[in-house]
């Protein structure tokens, strides 16, 4: 169920483990819409991964995959912005990391950026 959250003035769900968010009130079939993304994201999981390693090997040293994965928390996806977001991340305590993407199949990946 999408709720208003007063703190992050964001409507917001989650679902399989994965937030989604928006700014403004999100369409009648956002739930479902969220549902396809989620799935997709988790199908996608290993190419996100494979396209974050370059940057986080050149932060954090050498990186596997599969540390990758376990340590970038909870994702939190804006699809009205195209925007992935780890605020949750487990390799310090300092930095979000995000990226953006085109369509809800994630197989466009593009800017990732780690600010903090």
């Amino acid at each position: 169920m999408i709720k208003f959250d007063e703190e992050l003035e964001l409507y917001t769900t989650e679902i399989d483990g994965v937030i989604f968010t928006w700014e403004e009130e999100p369409p009648k079939d956002a739930e479902e819409q969220a549902a396809e993304a989620a799935a997709n994201y988790r199908e996608r999981l290993p190419e996100i991964i494979a396209f974050m390693l370059p940057s986080l090997r050149q932060m954090y040293g050498e990186v596997t995959a599969e540390e990758a994965a376990r340590k970038i928390g909870r994702p939190s996806i804006d699809l009205d912005a195209g925007q992935v977001s780890y605020c949750e991340q487990r390799f310090d305590d300092m930095h979000i990391f995000s990226f953006e993407f085109s369509g809800d199949d994630f197989q466009e990946l593009d800017y990732l950026s780690i600010d903090g």
